[in-house]
């Protein structure tokens, strides 16, 4: 073959490169996990967080709607007693009424 391209042979600083390829990869490897565990760790516990953010939002959420509630409950017990109050007190007046009545029917009957 006329065209053919002879064969290099290598340099020292070739083979020794070659050489040191495995051991870098390997500690490259190394750092990628270390980072990934890193960053696993970090998630890990940002997970948490937000978890534990979520229930402290959920229980605060909870009490003010038992906190409503109950003031929504009193509410209607004052306005019970209010109309309870104003029952109590239209009787009084048309007892009193009845009694105006009763006494005037009787100073009629004497005159």
């Amino acid at each position: 073959m006329k065209g053919a391209i002879p064969l290099q042979q290598k340099a020292p600083q070739d083979s020794r490169r070659d050489a040191t390829r495995p051991a870098a990869a390997a500690a490259a490897a190394a750092a990628t996990a270390a980072a990934a565990a890193v960053v696993g760790v970090a998630v890990l516990a940002n997970s948490r967080r937000s978890s534990s953010a979520a229930a402290r939002n959920k229980k605060r959420r909870q009490q003010q709607q038992q906190q409503q509630q109950q003031q929504q409950q009193k509410q209607r017990q004052q306005q019970q007693q209010q109309q309870q109050q104003q029952e109590q007190q239209q009787q009084q007046q048309q007892q009193q009424q009845q009694q105006q009545q009763q006494q005037q029917q009787q100073q009629q009957v004497r005159s």
